[in-house]
């Protein structure tokens, strides 16, 4: 520009700032004196001005104008060249201090372990002397770590949070901390984790200067950062227990599985089968059976209230008991069974809040004699041969209501081809896709369709039917039943 305005006869061209020549071709006497002047402004700063002596004329004027403007075009390019450099760099740095922090981090999947290599990674990345981070998990548990040093208390933090909540900037810096002598500033910036109601994490005492705003971008990172990795080892954990569970669950399957009796005993003269299936791993139903020498077979069917692992607990004990009763020699009758077993466990179903419904039978297959005590419990269905299914309705409460029991034993006479059915509400406390309950109706309508199935073939059948019933659905309680049919 300079060579230009020379050529055309200038004296000068010259850029000044105020009071103040920067740059002047050829160089600039004092007693220069400006003829036309074009001022450098940049987003509404005045940078300084061009000035030309020599020439004056309204072209020259007009050209002069038109190089300012040039000049601010280049500066304004330089200007975002330089914000794009800074950005740059500055992305570079948070992109480093992520990788930095992942390959830390990234084998740890123990909480403790992770969050403690996490703060110290962090602390040295941003220069301070201390971190810490805080997070109240969705079950109410909070977890509170610091490294290295221990500057501030839960209830610090604490504190904290509730100024950072009410923060609208989205993060707290501040600058000294009453009854902290120890510490100088503060940085804090929330956590967004899953599994967790709040977090935060906080950068203690700047170790040279104040935190900035690339302080402020940095913490954003390793929050989001550390936020993933609670995820992680929150999710790697959970799945560890629900593992860990589930074996246990799968033990005490199989150890209940092996309470019930494992022996299929053959009683001359009848056609008897149990069989019963649990709805989660472990249940409340239970089952057994005793073979005596006298050929007599004394068995029972239970089901304690509720679900899950309380359930299944009460049935090995009432399970146990009954056993006990059952193998006595001489046999103790029905009735006297469930009183004893009722007397001897009625504190412990008290203490818990539970009972049982407990049918307890005893069949003699020489005669046919059936000797039973029902205490609460269904369903029982007697299906004598070529005659009118009917229920047989428990005459008592069920075991566990009171400490002495008001069962009556009754007798029953059965034929060849009758059936009697003993079960559990499983059986049809069942529903459909539209909520209808399978209901006494229909399983007794069943039982009775299949009265010339063997014992086995009738209880897999009747399993069947419900299933289908059911629809896939998932299995809302135990299904437990037990067949006796004479067969002469």
């Amino acid at each position: 520009m300079a060579e230009a305005w020379q050529d055309a006869g200038a004296t000068f061209f010259a850029v000044v700032n105020g009071n103040r020549t920067l740059a002047s071709w050829p160089n600039r006497l004092e007693s220069d004196t400006a003829d036309l002047t074009a001022p450098v402004v940049l987003n509404g700063t005045h940078l300084g001005e061009l000035q030309l002596g020599g020439i004056y004329s309204e072209e020259a004027r007009l050209m002069l104008q038109v190089e300012s403007q040039v000049i601010e075009f280049i500066l304004r390019q330089e200007q975002e060249l330089n914000s794009v450099a800074a950005v740059l760099v500055d992305t570079q740095d948070q992109f480093l201090a992520l990788y930095q922090l992942t390959q830390t981090t990234r084998s740890y999947l123990d909480m403790e372990e992770m969050l403690e290599a996490l703060l110290s990674k962090s602390a040295d990345l941003m220069g301070i002397g201390s971190t810490f981070i805080w997070l109240e998990l969705n079950t109410g548990q909070i977890l509170f770590y610091q490294y290295p040093a221990a500057l501030l208390d839960i209830d610090d933090v604490t504190d904290f949070r509730l100024e950072l909540v009410r923060s609208r900037a989205g993060f707290l810096c501040l600058r000294e901390v009453d009854n902290h002598p120890d510490v100088d500033s503060i940085l804090m910036v929330p956590v967004d984790v899953r599994f967790a109601k709040t977090a935060v994490i906080g950068m203690v005492n700047k170790l040279e200067g104040a935190f900035t705003t690339p302080d402020i971008k940095l913490a954003r990172i390793i929050a989001e950062y550390a936020g993933a990795q609670v995820e992680n080892v929150i999710s790697y954990q959970d799945s560890l227990d629900k593992a860990r569970l589930g074996q246990q669950m799968e033990l005490a399957q199989r150890v209940q599985s092996q309470l019930f009796s494992q022996e299929r005993i053959q009683v001359p003269g009848l056609d008897f089968w149990a069989a019963s299936k649990a709805a989660s791993h472990v249940g409340g139903d239970f089952y057994d059976y005793f073979l005596h020498p006298n050929g007599r077979l004394t068995f029972v069917v239970g089901d304690v209230s509720g679900k899950g692992i309380a359930s299944a607990l009460l049935m090995a004990m009432t399970l146990s008991v009954t056993r006990l009763r059952m193998q006595r020699t001489p046999a103790l009758t029905p009735g006297q069974i469930i009183e004893q077993v009722n007397s001897e466990l009625y504190k412990d179903f008290t203490r818990v809040n539970m009972f049982a419904t407990v049918f307890v039978g005893q069949y003699d297959p020489a005669t046919g004699r059936l000797v039973y005590a029902n205490s609460g419990h269904s369903p029982v269905i007697y299906c004598p041969d070529n005659q009118k299914v009917r229920l047989i309705e428990a005459d008592s409460e069920p075991m566990g209501i009171l400490p002495k029991t008001t069962t009556t034993e009754r007798t029953l006479f059965m034929k060849p081809c009758d059936i009697l059915i003993v079960g559990s509400d499983g059986l049809y406390e069942v529903h459909n896709e539209q909520e209808e309950m399978f209901g006494l109706d229909r399983l007794a309508t069943a039982v009775s369709s299949l009265r010339t199935e063997t014992a086995k073939d009738l209880s897999s059948k009747i399993f069947a039917m419900i299933h289908d019933f059911n629809a896939g659905q998932y299995q809302e309680d135990d299904r437990t039943i037990l067949v006796l049919k004479p067969t002469g």
